[in-house]
């Protein structure tokens, strides 16, 4: 079978056997399979003025590369509906199959100037999952629309690569490496989340943010198992910032089980901001050279090298001796994925290692040292 768009009704799980993730509800579903840019281009028009409820794109295995010459670049797609949306990786051809690992789906931008990824106008539910999404200059950008409530809808990156995106190649004007924005009318807040992925590498020249989840009341932060490293930015937060945008109670935040080391310039570290919150957030089991908020005191944090195999190589692995191996939390409050990024069990030893990976003895010497 190899459709490049069938519709179905979905009941239960939408989402194919394989993934990792959770599910959203049960609800009519618009399918596009796609093997290339201007596949994805087409499949992402379509879904700013569907009349389904869903609209999921699969992404065959591969390198899906922007080229402006043949008019395959990406930029902003704007929903005019309610859609929500699946960006989902992994397919074998013809998307009967599916292995969820970055690795073997790029969206690669190539640097081209005001290359980028903008899913603006969200009414709906936006999941990314399974891709790497590399060399974009003006980053990826997830914004809720401001004129429907955002409460209950959720925006999520997981199983994912952020890395290596530089706006010294982008059109000169400020741009997040990454922003999931999920404030809607008033101060309603929905679900923001970067869950079992790596933001890595990446440098921002424009904003005093590289890269931020926000919401506002009744919404909800969850940052959960997610490696945050050698991030660069002229002046501010390199690495991540977590904000209530309405500075009042009524948020949630959950953020545990991660890593955030070596984000800024020498001298200006600054690897998690927690801002805007009304009640001191707890950030939980979570290795970081630098956090800056009124957090809730915790004797769980470090603040101490991870060890990565190879960071100047773009391997963020956990090599021997690291203290972030078994460190993390018994529970998380949405539960553990199954697999951690490079597809192996979520929990190799007595307690879940912190960060994207699990490390498991004896496999290091595998490893190349490079991953970009």
């Amino acid at each position: 079978m190899s459709p490049s768009l069938r519709r179905l009704l979905a009941y239960g799980t939408i989402l194919t056997a394989g993934t990792v993730s959770g599910t959203f509800a049960a609800r009519a579903e618009e399918i596009h399979c796609v093997a290339d840019m201007a596949g994805l281009r087409t499949a992402l028009g379509a879904w700013t003025a569907s009349v389904e409820p869903l609209v999921t794109i699969r992404l065959v295995r591969g390198v899906y590369a922007v080229d402006s010459a043949a008019g395959n670049v990406l930029g902003m797609f704007q929903s005019t509906t309610a859609a929500s949306l699946q960006l989902l990786g992994g397919y074998a051809d013809g998307c009967d199959t599916r292995v969820v690992d970055p690795r073997n789906t790029v969206i690669d931008g190539g640097n081209e100037m005001n290359s980028y990824l903008r899913l603006y106008n969200v009414a709906g539910d936006v999941l990314v999952e399974g891709v790497t999404l590399t060399r974009l200059p003006n980053g990826v950008d997830v914004v809720h629309t401001s004129a429907q409530p955002a409460a209950g809808h959720r925006l999520r990156i997981e199983h994912s690569r952020i890395v290596g995106n530089d706006s010294r190649f982008g059109n000169g004007g400020p741009a997040y490496t990454l922003r999931l924005w999920g404030v809607g009318e008033g101060t309603s807040g929905a679900e923001v989340a970067l869950v079992n992925s790596v933001l890595a590498r990446n440098y921002n020249s424009g904003f005093t943010q590289s890269s931020t989840l926000t919401t506002g009341n009744s919404g909800r932060i969850v940052l959960t198992g997610s490696t945050i490293a050698s991030n660069t930015l002229d002046i501010g937060a390199a690495g991540i910032v977590l904000q209530n945008f309405a500075s009042a109670s009524g948020i949630d935040f959950v953020v545990m089980n991660n890593i955030a080391w070596h984000n800024g310039t020498l001298g200006a570290w600054l690897d998690i901001d927690v801002s805007h919150a009304q009640q001191p957030p707890a950030v939980t089991w979570t290795l970081a050279g630098a956090i800056r908020g009124d957090i809730q005191p915790t004797t769980t944090n470090l603040s101490v090298d991870p060890h990565f195999l190879s960071p100047g190589g773009g391997n963020f692995r956990l090599g021997g001796g690291s203290p972030a191996v078994d460190a993390g939390s018994a529970t998380q409050p949405d539960g553990f994925p199954d697999h951690d990024l490079d597809g192996r069990p979520r929990i190799a030893g007595p307690a879940v290692d912190l960060g994207a990976y699990e490390a498991v003895p004896g496999d290091l010497i595998f490893y190349d040292g490079m991953d970009d």
